[in-house]
């Protein structure tokens, strides 16, 4: 893992796939700075995603970002790349899911609650899209869900209906930016988590910068 902000409040670090969001987890160490207080994750991404993630080192910095992410004050970003043909230039989608435990799944059914997300093309490969992704609420797989829903399952999630896996079992869904004013400092921040490095990822650089 890649250490991309830190301060006296906060780290935040740029998570590769198959590391569990938990600052407790052997993968952490030797990448936040070692303190006898613990860490807290303020905010949590799928074992096989990669990107941002915001790790508090105290319960009052955890309790303040907590609350701009439940308050929406902290824009979340997110890059995938979905097999090719079915989105459009810009969309919004919108569905109620539910989540299945025993699967660890969601679904989209009437009976669950509303999840959304905003994305918009911006390039493509002979055979993917690549898309840049807004989120509104925060449930659970909700990205991975909306767009399989969609018609555009996320290159290597055969959860949700990819044609194949990826090598190294990851998905190709990225937390990609951070934006939001510091409640301590007052300052405003993007933070940016570098992309993956292999080729297709490597040909999207053009479109994602």
């Amino acid at each position: 893992m890649q250490i991309v902000f830190e301060d006296s409040h906060i780290a935040i670090v740029n998570k590769t796939p198959g590391i569990i969001s938990d600052p407790n987890h052997s993968s952490f160490e030797g990448t936040l700075t070692q303190q006898e207080n613990p860490f807290f994750c303020v905010n949590r991404i799928d074992q096989v995603v990669s990107g941002l993630l915001l790790v508090a080192k105290n319960k009052e910095s955890a309790a303040s970002f907590s609350s701009l992410f439940k308050d929406k004050f902290i824009e979340k970003t997110y890059l995938a790349i979905v097999e090719k043909g079915r989105a459009i230039e810009s969309e919004n989608l919108e569905q109620k899911l539910i989540r299945n435990a025993r699967l660890k799944k969601a679904f989209v059914n009437e009976k669950g609650k509303k999840a959304s997300l905003s994305y918009k093309k911006i390039g493509s490969t002979d055979h993917y899209d690549c898309l840049e992704i807004k989120m509104k609420e925060g449930r659970f797989h909700m990205i991975r869900c909306l767009l399989s829903h969609a018609g555009m399952p996320i290159k290597g999630d055969v959860k949700y209906g990819a044609r194949r896996k990826n090598s190294d079992r990851s998905i190709d869904l990225h937390a990609y930016k951070l934006s939001f004013v510091h409640p301590a400092t007052k300052e405003s921040h993007n933070i940016i988590a570098p992309l993956r490095e292999n080729n297709l990822w490597r040909a999207c650089y053009e479109f994602f910068e």
